[in-house]
């Protein structure tokens, strides 16, 4: 495998974390999420997290906390922020990573830090540096256009930044070049191919529109940006006047330069056509990765109506092995326009988790295991040669 630096670009600021030759990759349980706000313990999906100065920090997300959806209970978001430092140092708890923790149990060091001004999940998490971003999301009152900035060198005091020019959920952001942008989702409730960009060095401007995304909108997609162009992947779109429901397989690049998309192949491993529906990506160097997402066959089946692979009635009471969520950890290289498959484990099958690169390597946090059912793990990934 060629020679990779592990590099994350966090807006502007370039951070070096280790060469590799031949790597192998060693996924490890770092911690689970704090126990002490009532429900959090038991994990959450589409939460927002952030590192800075050998930091981890995490807020929002949401979950079932009294009973299962599938009985009925009722959906839960959260606003408090925690953080556990010492990330570069804290040894993991279990060396091998198929290892079973009663994760009802709090791992030391968690701390709360803040609060956001309201609940939040499914937004956009952006980092630049010192500013950890939070842009759209939803809560039990529904979507919102509010977008925060918690300043991570300042006791995680938030600011406001202008708001989104519609009310968008289950979104994903990205940043380069000092600005941030947001991409699909819902706007006000219908499925988005737009994307927002906000320049950090003159907000009064507030947010501008890209051209739309060469295709219908997409909820629940990925992306990240390079200086050069903005990669998004993934996504799906329900039936509408313009089709029938759909998740994407193929991706779309936004060159900067030139101001035009281009369409990416479809992500195809095994001759299976992937979504990354529901997944995340981090950018490290010039290098995508992305983990985790829906299984596209058994999701489309299930967002279409048709129903042809499960009883509906029976839909969220199978196994979590059933649906099939993408177990890889794949790795895009932009010069050579290609996906291949970097590590694979169990772990990494889960949608709504969250993969964020840092100096001290990847961490992999939290997301559901099935349609309604929460995981409280956090992983770390070390890339060893």
């Amino acid at each position: 495998m060629k020679k990779i630096i592990l590099t994350m670009i966090i807006g502007t600021t370039l951070l070096c974390a280790c060469s590799t030759k031949n790597k192998d990759m060693k996924l490890n349980l770092f911690a689970t999420v704090p126990s002490s706000e009532q429900g959090f313990e038991k994990g959450v999906s589409a939460c927002y997290a952030a590192v800075y100065n050998d930091t981890l920090y995490i807020t929002g997300g949401c979950n079932f906390p009294e009973k299962p959806v599938t009985e009925g209970g009722a959906k839960r978001y959260y606003k408090s922020i925690f953080s556990i430092g010492n990330v570069e140092m804290r040894q993991s708890h279990h060396e091998n990573k198929q290892d079973v923790i009663d994760t009802s149990q709090e791992i030391d060091g968690w701390k709360k830090v803040g609060e956001m001004p309201t609940s939040s999940a499914y937004g956009a998490n952006i980092q630049c540096d010192k500013r950890w971003i939070i842009a759209g999301g939803m809560n039990e009152n529904g979507a919102t256009k509010r977008v925060i900035c918690i300043n991570l060198d300042d006791n995680c005091s938030i600011e406001n930044l202008p708001d989104l020019p519609f009310a968008i959920d289950n979104t994903s952001g990205a940043a380069a070049n000092g600005k941030i942008f947001v991409v699909g989702g819902n706007a006000d409730g219908k499925a988005s191919n737009m994307v927002f960009v906000l320049d950090l060095n003159n907000v009064n401007e507030g947010w501008k529109m890209l051209s739309a995304i060469p295709s219908r909108g997409r909820v629940q997609p990925v992306c990240a940006a390079t200086e050069d162009a903005l990669f998004v992947w993934g996504g799906f779109s329900p039936a509408d006047e313009n089709g029938e429901a759909i998740a994407y397989s193929d991706g779309v690049c936004y060159d900067f330069n030139t101001n035009t998309w281009t369409t990416l192949p479809d992500v195809v491993v095994d001759g299976e056509r992937l979504t990354f529906t529901g997944a995340s990506m981090t950018l490290v160097n010039e290098t995508l990765l992305v983990a985790g997402g829906v299984n596209r066959e058994i999701f489309t089946d299930a967002i279409s109506g048709r129903y042809e692979l499960v009883d509906k009635a029976d839909y969220m009471h199978k196994e979590p092995e059933w649906y099939k969520f993408n177990k890889y950890l794949m790795e895009y290289d932009i010069e050579k326009g290609s996906w291949k498959v970097i590590d694979t484990d169990k772990n990494y099958a889960r949608a709504g988790a969250l993969l964020l690169a840092s100096e001290n390597g990847l961490f992999y946090i939290c997301g559901e295991l099935k349609p309604g059912i929460r995981t409280a793990e956090i992983f770390k990934l070390k890339i060893e040669s």
